[in-house]
């Protein structure tokens, strides 16, 4: 199976459906927009344990987690990620991740954090995840943005993401890595 072009024809639109300028607000439409590029729904995601993530959180919980963390996020969301010191901002990444990762999955919450900052956050999915067997959690995030961010830094590499994406390197090097991973299989 090929790498899905409506990941890519669809991409743009999804920044025009949120506020993504905000890290607290406008969750309910992030969430449907998130969910509605992803093959799996918010509905069937299950918790750690058994029970669904939607029976155990509220937008609103999600709004009064990030809320702290907002005005911080703000100052890095313009940020770069080939500029941009990850270790020396890694607990306050952490704590944006954890608060994500817990109610969304870390999929989902990786697609967030791109939308609301899409020249710093590379987006995962299972298949990156397992297939460079970082964790499922906050810290396997950083660990994989720190590798994407290494890869990002190679010239031929940067070459093929902004061939892929003229405007964004780290979605164009999304493009790039999700691509590979179907060639692999």
């Amino acid at each position: 199976m090929p790498y899905n072009l409506w990941y890519t024809w669809t991409y743009e639109a999804i920044p025009e459906m949120a506020d993504w300028r905000n890290l607290a607000a406008d969750i309910e439409r992030k969430v449907v927009t998130i969910f509605a590029w992803m093959p799996q729904t918010i509905m069937s995601i299950r918790q750690k344990g058994g029970g669904f993530k939607h029976q155990e959180f509220t937008p609103q919980a999600i709004g009064d987690q990030l809320d702290p963390l907002a005005q911080a996020f703000t100052g890095i969301a313009r940020e770069e990620l080939r500029k941009f010191d990850i270790a020396k901002h890694e607990e306050f990444l952490l704590k944006v991740c954890d608060v994500l990762f817990q109610f969304l999955g870390s999929v989902a919450g990786s697609k967030y954090l791109h939308f609301s900052a899409p020249r710093l956050f590379p987006m995962w999915d299972r298949s990156l995840r397992i297939g460079a067997r970082f964790k499922d959690s906050p810290t396997g995030y950083i660990c994989y943005m720190k590798q994407f961010k290494t890869a990002l830094m190679d010239k031929a590499n940067e070459a093929k993401a902004l061939e892929k994406h003229p405007m964004n390197p780290v979605r164009g090097w999304d493009i790039v890595c999700m691509e590979q991973r179907f060639t692999q299989s």
